[in-house]
């Protein structure tokens, strides 16, 4: 069996199997082909991806999330007024709390953040972290659970590592 992409306006409009031979004519044999997928540009002789359909900041929000580690390293990257980052401003608070307080329970046991939940809307906003600085901040710590490198992070902060 073989994959066979139909062709229309210049794009790949579906791609279809069949046996070797079988196929209507005006198919193009794609199963050793990289690139080519249902939406993909086809110029002759090449697939191109298309662009990925772009994000709202609202659906965004309601999926960013990442891991405790990596959002401790983005929060020590943020500044604080009274410590020398954002991540020990977060610790010292915490650790001021009774240790059957419900904020410091999360803090200490939660493994991933969400960036939308109620909980870290409120975090944010307990350390002066307005939202776009909260997005910022999730930016960082997705960039960092994906190995980004240092020059990545940096640049996300559009500083020089």
């Amino acid at each position: 069996m073989r994959h066979y992409a139909k062709i229309e306006a210049g794009k790949v409009a579906a791609i279809w199997l069949y046996e070797a031979g079988n196929q209507p004519d005006g198919l193009i044999d794609v199963t050793d082909v990289s690139g080519a997928a249902v939406g993909a540009d086809w110029d002759g002789s090449a697939f191109t991806s298309p662009p990925p359909a772009p994000v709202s900041l609202e659906d965004w929000r309601e999926d960013a999330a990442a891991y405790r580690f990596a959002v401790f390293r983005a929060l020590k990257l943020f500044p604080s007024l009274t410590h020398p980052h954002m991540l020990a401003e977060i610790i010292a608070m915490m650790g001021a709390l009774p240790d059957d307080h419900d904020a410091r329970i999360a803090w200490e046991t939660v493994q991933q953040f969400q960036r939308n939940s109620p909980e870290m809307v409120t975090f944010g906003a307990a350390f002066g972290m307005d939202a776009a600085t909260l997005d910022k901040m999730f930016e960082v710590a997705m960039a960092i659970d994906n190995r980004a490198t240092e020059a990545e992070i940096a640049a996300l902060f559009e500083i020089s590592p």
